[in-house]
């Protein structure tokens, strides 16, 4: 991602919290409905008692609904908007929030990075972001990461949204892991990539 890429991902937050405040909104959704998208996410891996790095964190959204559901874990929430992480620190002081200057530099070792939005504005090449994410998290988390995207087969577009193709998203995850699920019934124009990194099962189809 260029640097201007970054400045203007900031400003256009700064935007939206000016003039929305710490809303949905803020962060790009038209519909209050994350609660849906949290849900998709945690339906893989059992996140009780993990180290969990949520990639663009935002408000810490997240972080309150895995806190509303019971589910306790080691949560580090990152994001480039340091407005942003100043909100989400005031409304949870004891979580670790942290702003990050450069989207994919030092993000620390846990067990699984959720990726909730944050691949969903349009840069020049997002293809190549995409790849470069999917690297990152792989030697990054223990366990797996998933990443959410517009799709590519929604009716209707945002000329700032990136709409990416489930297909090709789904290819470039084989080259990182054999254990792959990709998700859409949780919203029509959106889909979730799950990569699981652990340790390869034996299969018994074949002998």
């Amino acid at each position: 991602m260029k640097e201007k890429e970054k400045q203007r991902i900031k400003d256009l937050y700064r935007e939206r919290l000016n003039q929305y405040g710490a809303t949905h909104e803020a962060l790009g959704w038209p519909r209050n409905d994350q609660h849906i998208r949290f849900s998709n996410l945690v339906k893989y891996w059992n996140y009780k008692n993990k180290t969990i790095v949520d990639y663009g964190c935002g408000f810490g959204d997240f972080y309150q609904y895995l806190e509303s559901t019971g589910i306790m874990c080691d949560y580090v929430g990152l994001d480039l908007s340091h407005e942003m992480i100043d909100i989400a620190q005031k409304s949870h002081p004891d979580v670790n929030f942290k702003t990050i200057s450069e989207p994919l530099a030092d993000l620390p070792k846990c067990d699984i990075i959720t990726a909730c939005g944050t691949h969903a504005l349009y840069l020049e090449d997002n293809l190549n972001f995409i790849k470069e994410s999917f690297q990152k998290f792989a030697v990054t988390a223990k366990e797996g990461f998933v990443v959410t995207f517009l799709s590519s087969f929604s009716t209707k577009k945002n000329k700032k949204n990136y709409y990416a193709n489930p297909l090709i998203i789904l290819e470039y995850a084989y080259t990182i892991s054999k254990r792959i699920i990709m998700d859409n019934s949780f919203m029509p124009y959106e889909f979730a990539i799950f990569v699981d990194l652990r340790e390869k099962t034996k299969n018994l189809a074949y002998k």
